[in-house]
């Protein structure tokens, strides 16, 4: 192998690296940013413990129905009646729809139910907001849960064929763009070196914060994206 296609392995392995950085930092803003929106969306009402079985999709398109559902157990020895409020935008961030629900629910049984949202109730356009709170009703404590769904102006395709397509495709570009600036390995500088171990340790910060957001941990994949700023900003150092 040459010296001029060792260089060249380096550089498209460095854009490959850098187009697939750029898709998953994308997808982990988007998903912490429609998170943190939700979460000072009409939250007035406190509650004892969090709605987690608040369960939303992260980005649907024009063409679908996004489905956000949630459930409801009771876990009491009785037959309890349970009123859900569900707050939702409706083309704006001051403009809402509510939808309350009184519902009995067995001793030891659950409540599974079902929302659907659609792109044109995104505020600015963009985002989705939701809001649920299940009132508390004797010993089953109230319960409160947010989500941002975001809006992609995309309709030839789905939500989660996006997100999907998207977490794939930057898992891909990342590992070809590692593995050719690996394969002219041999012969590269120690500079070289450090710097394709620093595009690794990024790449795996990168998919971790995308999982992180896959679990609802937002705040700590926000303080992932700090990190991988940081490690961004080492490793133009280097080569400065």
């Amino acid at each position: 192998m040459t010296i001029k296609s060792r260089k060249l392995m380096v550089a498209l392995g460095t854009l490959l690296f850098i187009i697939g950085a750029v898709i998953g930092l994308w997808l982990m803003v988007v998903s912490a940013w429609g998170d943190l929106e939700a979460m000072l969306f009409d939250s007035a009402l406190g509650s004892d413990e969090p709605l987690k079985t608040l369960d939303c999709p992260t980005l649907i398109t024009p063409s679908e129905v996004g489905i956000v559902s949630a459930s409801y157990a009771n876990n009491s020895d009785f037959e309890r009646k349970v009123i859900i409020q569900t707050h939702m935008t409706m083309g704006h961030s001051y403009l809402i729809t509510e939808q309350r629900d009184e519902n009995m629910i067995a001793p030891g049984e659950s409540l599974e139910m079902e929302y659907e949202v659609f792109a044109n109730q995104a505020a600015f356009h963009r985002l989705i907001l939701v809001r649920i709170y299940q009132f508390r009703s004797f010993s089953i404590p109230s319960r409160s849960g947010s989500c941002g769904i975001m809006v992609v102006d995309l309709p030839q395709f789905t939500g989660s064929q996006i997100y999907n397509g998207a977490f794939g495709g930057s898992l891909m570009l990342m590992i070809l763009g590692i593995g050719l600036r690996m394969q002219a390995s041999k012969a590269q500088k120690s500079l070289t070196k450090r710097v394709t171990n620093g595009l690794i340790f990024l790449g795996g910060e990168i998919i971790l914060g995308i999982l992180l957001t896959m679990l609802g941990s937002w705040l700590i994949s926000v303080l992932v994206v700090v990190f991988a700023v940081i490690i961004i900003i080492g490793i133009l150092s280097f080569l400065s």
